[in-house]
């Protein structure tokens, strides 16, 4: 079971990525380093949610535990390899995240 401040925790990373995303959508790429800024912020604590929530659950959900650790670090991995090793890797990594996410969803919900 999660106490109430590891409910804190998740609840702060969520708030985070909320206002990130917002801010990534408001903030327009003529300010390209402050957008990439507020969307690397997203990107990482919505992930480090998705861990952490998978993390806190592994004593009460196994399953749904492993899976959320699986995407999290899915994440991570397609990530740094279509940055790294593309010219349009933010477009790929962005459609992968974006998969991951709705399967995770699905799942965990």
């Amino acid at each position: 079971n999660i106490n109430n401040f590891e409910l804190t925790i998740l609840t702060i990373i969520n708030i985070l990525s909320s206002v990130s995303l917002s801010l990534t959508g408001l903030i327009d790429m003529s300010i390209k380093y402050v957008h990439l800024g507020f969307a690397g912020i997203f990107f990482l604590a919505y992930t480090g949610f998705i861990f952490w929530w998978g993390f806190l659950n592994i004593k009460t959900n196994l399953k749904q535990a492993t899976l959320s650790i699986a995407i999290a670090l899915l994440i991570l991995i397609s990530s740094i390899i279509t940055i790294n090793f593309t010219s349009f890797g933010y477009g790929i990594s962005e459609i992968i995240f974006i998969i991951l996410i709705i399967y995770w969803n699905s799942k965990v919900s």
